[in-house]
């Protein structure tokens, strides 16, 4: 556990921190990924080793990974921790915890504790391939104590919280049940709407024949899904022609026709001049 006189952030400056001059010693000239708990984490933790690394003559290897950022810095991102025998350190939130090719990793930081086993076990599955032990390393993040703070706030609670995860899986082998959601709307409304979009026109019927048999919707009934389609029709993100065939409305529209509909992460908009 580390004591800061504050928590990270951008203002600090290198060394200042003791958590980024842990974590630089701990990531140099290696092919390693640092896991943190939010997007402002996690641009501070690279803006902070890229302000070492220049001070210390060191090479900028770092990159960011994380939802909100250009698809392209992504893709940068894990190209460059995909390049063999080439040292990569990235910092991303729950981006990269599975499914992206990142190739062979030499250690992986998680900055204070995961949210959950689950993701602990995620975060740890990174490393350690071919044979190779995993090696994670912990950085839990304090900060520094006046002497005049009541019991609660002295305590380490980021490293209990570590210590409480590991146990929970080492001892027990206890990770979080999976609870899909039982009435997911967002996702139904989503798929009602790339059908619609696919298709053209299609009947109430059929659409709901396509739509309510897919797993994650068992808990849907006829008459649910019904007044869902009545509610876009008062919206106007359906239409119903005078054949009784839906098709997607006018502000309906708007929304199958933008590139965010379909994408998995948040994105900007960017202009070539």
């Amino acid at each position: 556990m580390i004591r800061n006189k504050k928590k990270p952030g951008f203002s600090e400056k290198p060394g200042f921190c003791a958590s980024y001059r842990y974590i630089f010693d701990r990531t140099k000239s290696r092919k390693c990924l640092i896991f943190t708990n939010n997007r402002t984490e996690t641009e501070a933790a690279i803006a902070n080793l890229r302000q070492i690394a220049a001070d210390e003559g060191h090479p900028d290897i770092y990159h960011v990974h994380h939802g909100s950022i250009a698809a392209k810095l992504r893709q940068a991102a894990e190209s460059a921790m995909r390049e063999s025998d080439t040292p990569a350190v990235t910092a991303a939130t729950v981006t990269l915890e599975m499914g992206i090719d990142i190739g062979q990793l030499e250690r992986v930081i998680q900055l204070d504790a995961p949210f959950s086993v689950s993701s602990f076990l995620q975060r740890l599955g990174r490393t350690g391939r071919r044979g190779a032990p995993a090696d994670m390393r912990f950085v839990c993040t304090e900060n520094e104590l006046l002497g005049e703070e009541s019991l609660p706030e002295r305590m380490p609670w980021q490293l209990l919280q570590c210590i409480a995860i590991i146990q929970l899986y080492l001892e027990e082998r206890w990770i979080e049940p999976i609870k899909p959601v039982q009435y997911p709307l967002s996702l139904l409304y989503h798929q009602t709407m790339s059908i619609l979009a696919a298709m053209g026109d299609i009947s109430p019927a059929e659409l709901a024949a396509q739509v309510l048999t897919l797993p994650a919707f068992q808990a849907m009934d006829s008459e649910d899904y019904r007044q869902l389609l009545r509610y876009l029709i008062s919206i106007d993100h359906i239409q119903q022609t005078e054949q009784d065939k839906l098709i997607v409305g006018t502000t309906g529209e708007k929304i199958v026709r933008s590139f965010q509909f379909y994408a998995v992460f948040s994105d900007t908009k960017e202009y070539v001049v």
